[in-house]
């Protein structure tokens, strides 16, 4: 069976395993939305000068790279509004031979033609990229840190942090402005007050993004999602800070703090909804990321299911499917799942998909506080959070 009859045929509901009119309906409502400025020969015509002006003319290993991604993306595109890679796939053939196996296997992947800058902590993140097609860029470069860095008595003197986040900036700076998927799992310290500091689950690397957009004001446009299961993504302290670092995307994430269990199924899930789609994404298209985001709302009500059950057990709770629903609707409104898009939040509340929209800067949006460990993570000299 051809990756086209696979696509067409995937069931998505219980009424399309039996019919499968109702997929054929989404695959025509999402080509129409895709492809409403398409122009085939326009498409054609960029295809050609990538291959023969971009990719030929690359001088360095990067260059060549984002030709190739830009390659993929069109072949991704030609596909999704002609239902064939046969005209892209010829133009490869004369232009660029060696590409034409790797481009058109890759055309095929949920994430193919895209670029993922993740935490070097966060293998199961970068995993989950690679097994969608995605390229991976190395791990951003993170900083040591001393463990449990709120402890009272920790030994983590403030010129250590400027000067460690210092020496990383030029790196991550240098990814970010190249990729445009950044997904991390871990600790965010907003409830902190340090929005953009990032760490993994033992506290001992992180890395600071207002460091990042210290040395880049205008942010990275390029960046079309950011996902991390970690705490306090969407409320206001921490957008006051992502959204003029990453001014084009999407963020999701939760509004409250979010336990590392509850981030060891989500990933896992993430990447098995994506796969059953099987749907090629072309990132810079907002219905596509609407359904990442959409799946991204289901794999957090499965964690949140399993998270339910994992702590009735621990109590000796026996788990009935009435208490365990309930557990998780608890956990599902406490947490707040969901994501973020110019100045609103989307978030879950409860398991049926049911979501509420808040302004981001609406009261029931502000940020728990535990600490304000400013004193220790301290920010760049003369940087100031924008308001929103």
């Amino acid at each position: 069976m051809t990756f086209k009859d696979r696509w067409l045929r995937k069931p998505h509901t219980r009424t399309n395993a039996h019919s499968g009119t109702l997929h054929a309906a989404i695959v025509r409502k999402r080509r129409a939305r895709v492809c409403s400025e398409f122009d085939k020969e326009v498409e054609l015509e960029q295809l050609r000068e990538t291959l023969n002006v971009e990719l030929h003319r690359a001088s360095t290993r990067d260059e060549r790279e984002d030709a190739k991604l830009k390659t993929i993306r069109h072949l991704k595109r030609l596909f999704r509004c002609e239902g064939s890679f046969d005209d892209g796939v010829d133009e490869i053939r004369r232009f660029a031979p060696e590409l034409e196996r790797e481009a058109l296997e890759s055309a095929q992947t949920v994430l193919g033609g895209h670029l993922a800058a993740w935490a070097p902590w966060s293998k199961e993140v970068r995993d989950v990229f690679s097994r969608l097609g995605s390229t991976l860029t190395p791990g951003l470069e993170a900083q040591t840190i001393p463990g449990e860095i709120w402890g009272p008595n920790t030994p983590y003197e403030p010129a250590d942090h400027r000067r460690k986040s210092e020496k990383s900036e030029p790196t991550n700076t240098r990814i970010l402005n190249r990729a445009h998927i950044l997904g991390c799992r871990g600790h965010h310290f907003t409830s902190h007050l340090v929005p953009g500091f990032f760490s993994d689950a033992n506290t001992t690397r992180g890395f600071d993004l207002r460091y990042n957009l210290h040395a880049q004001p205008g942010g990275f446009p390029n960046i079309a999602l950011m996902a991390v299961s970690g705490c306090s993504m969407l409320c206001e302290l921490a957008q006051r800070l992502l959204i003029p670092c990453f001014p084009k995307a999407r963020f999701a994430g939760s509004r409250n703090t979010m336990t590392l269990d509850a981030g060891d199924h989500i990933w896992p899930r993430l990447r098995q909804l994506l796969a059953a789609d099987a749907t090629p994404l072309i990132l810079d298209n907002t219905q596509d990321i609407e359904l990442f985001t959409h799946a991204w709302l289901r794999a957090n009500i499965y964690a949140m299911h399993e998270e339910a059950k994992r702590i009735l057990s621990a109590k000796g709770v026996e788990l009935s499917a009435y208490r365990v629903h309930a557990k998780q609707t608890q956990l599902i409104k406490s947490v707040g799942p969901g994501f973020a898009e110019g100045r609103e939040t989307v978030q879950l509340q409860d398991s049926n998909m049911t979501v509420k929209k808040h302004m981001i800067t609406a009261t029931e949006n502000a940020c728990e506080r535990k600490a304000d460990d400013r004193p220790r993570l301290p920010a760049p000299d003369g940087f100031k959070l924008p308001p929103l």
